[in-house]
């Protein structure tokens, strides 16, 4: 092989550039070679290894018989905080440089880990063994450790290895190149030498044969997969379907399972549906009974009524109703009951152990509490995957599980309210006691308000048909007659929820059906829209009963009158007391991530002032960026600037409560054909009253948007 270092003019089509990747321990000096200005064409002035957990250099051209070639050399942080990261950065080599120190004592179990990584996300490329600090004299016992480690590679595994020594002072870049080059061409020429070669798949079916670990084997499948489909196929088959079998046979959970099987359907459907049909049914039931979440055995179902629908429904009628409806109201009661208890104790916890540090227990709960309202978002769209699916082969079991599911909530949270406080202990520590109490009380709490408002039939439903598609949409609302329908809609509590329902059922479903249920009886409707506090949510009603059923709509206004929801805007926006807003824990949440993590800050903020739109929360914490700035630079004039940036702060929250305002009146008038004289004074009627010169300044903004109602509206028309 000719090696010349001098770029050729040769065509662009024959030019190409393959990615190297290296890997070591993050303390083994590289710098033998990326610093060599021979081979590296950049130098990386600042490294980004310990932040984003990879360094790219770009080698000169190198010529090769006909073609001219460069490397993209990538230079992997292995630490464990890279280590998802890695993966990524390893998939597409050509070929791979593991360089370690003779002088650490665990460099074998390294070498070892490496070289697997890269054969099953690389496929089978050139690896390149680079030893530091080699000595013959102190390190020839370690030689005959790597010389074994790489006959054994070449010879078992049929993998292509070779192990260079490099001393303090020496190295031999050139010869690395040359093994990287004859290696790498010899598998752009033949495409099938990048395959895993019969020793390896022959050494990964022993390895597997003896695994017990679950998410071993699908990390190995599933990195093999994305590498080479050809290969993982071969292995798969070599495993054949009894492996499987046996290997679930052996599970004590179903965690990692239905994983196992999703990668298989994407390596080979027809072998997967021969291993759903064989599968041990009382085992799996057995691991569905113990598993805790709801993930795995939606992927299982899935993967059953994708695969092998036949057989899915042939499973689905050993699963009994009882079992899944445990399993979902236990889910249901981890992400609402027990979680409030956990998350009231620690923040108890850390006020106590930080003396008093309310900014800290304040950060956790809100923190907490967000992360816990995803969690119960998430669960409750499992909740309706799981009915949709079941649905698409028993209508009838789906339906059970949607009737029983929330007596049987109701029953677990009955069960929580009984159970008696932890008794302090001798000895034990009084504030952990205290702690531990006062999260029993809120565990209390939230049993009592999930009981007496949380997730209702209604609440299901909606869960349930987001996730059906259009016919069994169709399918579902034909089950259930529209006298059940009003009868749900009848015994909700919550408005939102039963907008959500309407508009869904008129938009996707049945307009004919949705205008029926509005004409049944406008009574509960009034009643709802009485008992509902949010005027955001009367709009959103209101609107869409205007714009559906203007008939309905408008017995909907004769009963409600003008003087009652007059009366709920000014007590929605008579909620905004300036006094309350906690100033210093919003500039607190702003310093704690600052610019770079500022979703996060108005992520607190959204869930702080639900009622805000998420976009129109990005102003707000600009204006708490300039207060802080502000305070920072001290001068004479700070104090005046400071009050006139939190009165801009204020104006923001009443704003922002006198735009949803704005929308009802003009829905109102709109609506109902009145004058804008004629809802002015009944605001002004019920605005009035006492000395306005004791008036809040909240107060005066209400009355004087207000007194300009004519003028603001003559703009807007």
């Amino acid at each position: 092989m000719c090696l010349l270092w001098r770029r050729r003019k040769l065509s662009k089509n024959k030019r190409l550039v393959h990615k190297i990747i290296i890997l070591g321990k993050p303390s083994t000096n590289h710098d033998f070679f990326l610093t060599d200005p021979s081979i590296i064409k950049n130098t990386v002035k600042n490294s980004y290894k310990n932040t984003v957990g990879m360094d790219v250099y770009v080698t000169k051209w190198f010529s090769y018989h006909d073609k001219e070639t460069k490397f993209q050399i990538i230079d992997i942080n292995t630490s464990k905080k890279f280590e998802d990261k890695a993966y990524l950065y390893m998939y597409g080599a050509w070929g791979c440089i593991i360089i370690f120190d003779y002088n650490q004592p665990d460099f074998l179990l390294h070498i070892e880990k490496w070289i697997f990584e890269s054969l099953i996300i690389c496929g089978n490329i050139p690896i390149i063994l680079i030893g530091r600090n080699y000595d013959e004299k102190l390190t020839a016992s370690k030689r005959a450790e790597i010389n074994a480690l790489v006959k054994d590679k070449t010879d078992c595994w049929n993998l292509s290895i070779h192990a260079l020594y490099v001393s303090k002072s020496r190295s031999d870049n050139d010869k690395m190149i040359s093994i990287l080059l004859d290696d790498i061409f010899a598998r752009v020429r033949d495409k099938e030498l990048k395959e895993l070669q019969e020793g390896t798949l022959e050494n990964l079916k022993i390895l597997f044969v003896n695994e017990s670990d679950v998410n071993r084997i699908h990390h190995i499948l599933s990195h093999i997969n994305k590498s080479s489909k050809t290969s993982v196929l071969k292995l798969v088959h070599t495993l054949t379907v009894n492996f499987f079998i046996e290997f679930i046979h052996k599970q004590d959970q179903l965690t990692g399972i239905p994983m196992i099987l999703t990668t298989l359907r994407s390596i080979d459907e027809f072998f997967l549906k021969k291993l759903l049909k064989k599968a041990p049914k009382e085992k799996l039931l057995e691991l569905i009974e113990n598993e805790k979440g709801l993930q795995s055995i939606i992927i299982l179902f899935s993967e059953y009524s994708i695969t092998a629908p036949n057989f899915w429904k042939k499973f689905q009628q050993k699963i009994s109703s009882d079992l899944l409806i445990n399993k979902l109201a236990q889910a249901w009661f981890d992400v609402t009951i027990a979680a409030i208890w956990s998350h009231s104790t620690i923040v108890e916890l850390v006020k106590t152990v930080s003396n008093g540090d309310a900014i800290s227990s304040d950060i956790i709960k809100y923190t907490s509490e967000i992360e816990n309202k995803k969690k119960k978002e998430g669960t409750l769209r499992q909740i309706g995957t799981i009915l949709a699916i079941i649905f698409s082969v028993n209508i009838e079991s789906s339906l059970e599980i949607l009737e029983k599911f929330p007596s049987k909530f109701q029953e677990l949270a009955q069960e929580s309210i009984k159970e008696e406080s932890r008794s302090e202990k001798p000895g034990e520590d009084i504030r952990l006691t205290t702690s531990i109490e006062i999260g029993d009380y809120s565990k209390r709490d939230a049993a009592e308000k999930e009981i007496d408002e949380g997730l209702s039939n209604l609440d299901l439903i909606n869960a349930f048909m987001k996730q059906l598609l259009l016919d069994d949409k169709l399918k579902l609302i034909n089950k259930i007659t529209l006298e059940e329908i009003y009868k749900k809609i009848k015994n909700e509590k919550k408005l939102a929820t039963i907008f959500q329902f309407l508009d869904s059922l008129y938009y996707d479903i049945d307009k004919q059906l949705t205008v029926e249920l509005l004409h049944k009886e406008i009574s509960w409707l009034v009643e709802k829209i009485e008992s509902e506090i949010s005027i955001i949510v009367i709009y959103k009603m209101l609107d869409f009963v205007s714009k559906i059923n203007p008939e309905v709509a408008q017995e909907v206004y004769r009963e409600l009158t003008v003087e009652a929801l007059v009366m709920k805007m000014i007590l929605f926006f008579a909620e905004i007391e300036l006094e309350s807003i906690d100033i210093p824990l919003l500039v607190e949440f702003a310093k704690n991530y600052r610019q770079l993590m500022k979703y996060q800050a108005i992520e607190i903020y959204h869930h702080l002032f639900p009622e805000i739109p998420y976009k129109e929360l990005t102003p707000l914490l600009e204006m708490i960026f300039e207060l802080i700035d502000i305070i920072q630079i001290k001068t004479n004039d700070t104090k005046d600037i400071s009050e006139t940036q939190l009165m801009k702060i204020y104006d923001f929250f009443i704003d922002s409560k006198l735009e949803e305002i704005n929308k009802l009146v003009e829905l109102v008038l709109q609506s109902l054909q009145i004058s804008i004289a004629d809802i002015k004074e009944v605001f002004l009627s019920q605005l009035l009253i006492g000395d306005r010169e004791n008036f809040t300044y909240e107060k005066n903004r209400l009355l004087h948007y207000v007194e300009n109602l004519t003028v603001k509206n003559k703009l807007k028309s």
